[in-house]
């Protein structure tokens, strides 16, 4: 989970396509671009990605959703 904090404890609104309530924004991904914009206004971005876990059906050579990403 990443948690980005604007200076303004009070701004509901939103900053890059991303939700902010109490002046914080918790979010699983964050693009690079985002990560830029958000130091360069002086927000607090902290936390890491969030990963998909990766089900028994995904490791499985058979699986034809997995065939259909590549």
């Amino acid at each position: 989970m990443i948690t980005i904090e604007v200076k303004n404890k009070e701004f509901n609104g939103d900053r890059c396509g991303i939700g902010f309530v109490n002046g914080v924004a918790k979010i699983e991904n964050i693009t690079p671009e985002q990560k830029v914009f958000f130091k360069q206004m002086g927000y607090t971005v902290s936390g890491n990605p969030e990963k998909k876990a990766e089900t028994k059906n995904d490791k499985k050579e058979g699986n034809p959703e997995k065939k259909a990403e590549k």
